[in-house]
């Protein structure tokens, strides 16, 4: 079971600021390296220290 839905009555609002902070300094990441992807909800992973990780992006490709 995934951490959200494992623990969806219980996240902190903090938390979940903490977490969309980590999203968009992922995509920040990527931008400023040129790779754009399409991002889906399936490709986000929270682990057990509530670090979220993007994987999956086999689709991602150099923005010119």
């Amino acid at each position: 079971e995934d951490f959200l839905n494992k623990n969806k009555n219980t996240i902190s609002l903090s938390t979940k600021f903490d977490l969309m902070s980590q999203l968009c300094h992922a995509l920040q990441f990527m931008h400023k390296k040129f790779i754009g992807c399409f991002i889906k909800p399936s490709h986000l992973i929270i682990d057990e220290n509530r670090k979220l990780k993007l994987r999956n992006l086999t689709h991602a490709y150099a923005v010119n």
